[in-house]
């Protein structure tokens, strides 16, 4: 019995990941979703997707009331008008438990036990930490990975919606918002709660900690528990 266990966890995929403080995920998010927008404003490429009639679009580029809305409208609906019905868009912004939620589809569809071996909470020195975790957590030899995964990456890469950011200050923006913490980071805090609850290594900013602690809440989250039966899941099984 031993042996067939030590069997299983060999053949067991390593899977790892790495994760960051979800609010500053969601802000850049934000900048990757302005930065297609003026792109493909700039190239004259795919009118449709320049005519959003949402309401964040009625604010200067880089505002505070800008971002602030933009949260508004995907809080209200992101899959049923507008620019955020477009798939490629949209994906920025959820959450980072899809992966969780992937491997839970997975076992319950084709019968496996899969789950997360380790992740990183922060991407701070990503080319350092990654291979590392990739040392210590998987049996490499098995794993086959190839050998540029274990070295520190070192090709820079700027991606085009870096230089955006500063050109139009969206980032800037999104964390003048979180830091007044008014409604919308409040908003923020409990849009991401799953993610802080399933990577509990990523520390809880002190104003998510007091949303989480509120009464009413806790009251909306165990009542949504209680109405998950996983149908989404079982629905997905192709």
């Amino acid at each position: 019995q031993q042996q067939q266990q030590q069997q299983q966890q060999q053949q067991r995929p390593c899977i790892v990941t790495a994760v960051r403080d979800p609010i500053s995920h969601f802000i850049s998010a934000y900048n990757e979703i302005e930065f297609r927008n003026q792109l493909y404003k700039d190239e004259n490429r795919y009118p449709s997707r320049t005519d959003m009639p949402l309401l964040f679009t009625r604010y200067d580029l880089g505002s505070t009331q800008r971002f602030a809305q933009f949260v508004a409208d995907f809080l209200g609906g992101p899959s049923h008008y507008g620019w955020f019905s477009i798939e490629v868009e949209l994906p920025h912004l959820y959450s980072m438990t899809g992966i969780l939620y992937e491997q839970q589809r997975i076992n319950h569809c084709h019968g496996t036990n899969l789950t997360l071996t380790a992740y990183l909470p922060s991407l701070s020195n990503l080319k350092y930490t990654f291979p590392k975790l990739l040392k210590d957590t998987c049996d490499v030899p098995a794993a086959g990975l190839p050998p540029e995964l274990l070295e520190p990456y070192e090709l820079e890469y700027n991606h085009g919606s870096q230089l955006m950011a500063s050109t139009y200050g969206f980032v800037k923006a999104g964390k003048e918002i979180w830091a007044q913490g008014g409604d919308t980071a409040r908003a923020l805090c409990a849009l991401h709660v799953l993610d802080y609850a399933c990577y509990d290594a990523i520390p809880v900013p002190a104003l998510c900690k007091r949303v989480f602690a509120h009464e009413d809440f806790r009251r909306q989250i165990f009542v949504a528990a209680d109405n998950d039966d996983d149908h989404i899941v079982r629905e997905q099984c192709g």
